[in-house]
């Protein structure tokens, strides 16, 4: 497997793309350029957050990310709709999948909000620090807002 500075280079013109820990990447969606270069990287899951239909998504990922030895795991959240047992399923598969992970959905904001939660959360981090990379990559809209705050109790932004 790379270090993690070589995985970085690899796999950082994925679009969105954010390192959030050594073993903690997230995306927008990957085409299957991408997915091979995660391979290489030694990415050895992929959590998809995106709906099957979502724009942009990629037909076969879940054969593309086996066939390249990564395990797959989807976990469908709508954009429009996300509920508290998306983001349980989202911690209990963080917290069994093998690593490094990759995380994407269709553009990366899902993903930057189910990764703060999951960093104040599960990891520990202060709130503040645990969503800091929301930031960059979008404004939550007030849906998401409404997420935020039912799930920890705490306003985006802080």
């Amino acid at each position: 497997m790379l270090g993690s500075t070589e995985m970085t280079t690899s796999i950082s013109s994925l679009p969105g793309y954010l390192l959030l820990a050594a073993d903690l990447h997230t995306s927008g969606q990957p085409m299957g350029a991408d997915l091979h270069a995660a391979a290489q990287a030694g990415v050895a899951a992929v959590i998809n957050l995106a709906l099957p239909e979502s724009i942009p998504h990629l037909p076969g990922e879940a054969q593309i990310v086996a066939e390249l030895g990564m395990d797959y795991h989807p976990i469908p959240v709508p954009f429009d709709a996300p509920e508290a047992a998306h983001l349980q399923r989202f911690y209990r598969v963080m917290q069994s999948c093998k690593r490094p992970v990759l995380v994407h959905c269709a553009l990366n904001k899902r993903v930057s909000v189910f990764t703060a939660l999951y960093r104040y959360q599960v990891m520990g981090l202060p709130w503040p620090e645990a969503c800091a990379h929301i930031a960059q990559i979008w404004r939550p809209d007030p849906i998401w807002e409404e997420f935020i705050e039912e799930s920890i109790g705490l306003a985006y932004p802080p």
